[in-house]
């Protein structure tokens, strides 16, 4: 059987087919939770962001006088740093952002699965209510 080599192909094709767990590792351990924190710090910001806004209108004359401390280009900085850092990010997804985006879609996968097939209507709502409390009165001491 005739080498690789010797039909003009160069080494690196020849062991393309080995080099799909090195990619595979960097999307888990680099790009995922790089994109991960990328998101929930992004929503964080801007969730202490529009609060801090909220806050500042209900100031109204005083808003001059306020200072918010809680978001500050330390933080953004902080954010960014953490996102793009590779061992830092990979901390962070698993002590910080992996969680909250695991119980999101954990809250979303609940919620699909206790959809009613049938529509509810108020016609039975009442009945619903004194079956619960009947339940409540049988159950309590």
């Amino acid at each position: 059987m005739e080498s690789i080599l010797a039909l003009g192909i160069p080494m690196w094709m020849e062991n393309l087919g080995e080099w799909w767990l090195t990619g595979l590792m960097g999307i888990i351990l680099y790009w995922m939770p790089l994109v991960v924190c990328s998101i929930v710090y992004a929503v964080k910001g801007a969730n202490i962001y529009s609060k801090l806004r909220k806050d500042r209108v209900g100031l109204g004359k005083f808003a001059s006088f306020f200072h918010p401390d809680e978001l500050t280009v330390g933080h953004v900085i902080a954010f960014t740093f953490i996102s793009v850092c590779p061992g830092v990010n990979l901390i962070a997804f698993f002590v910080e952002t992996g969680w909250k985006v695991l119980r999101f879609i954990v809250k979303k996968c609940e919620w699909i699965f206790t959809l009613s097939l049938v529509p509810d209507s108020k016609k039975y709502e009442k009945i619903r209510e004194e079956k619960k409390e009947e339940a409540r009165k049988k159950s309590s001491w």
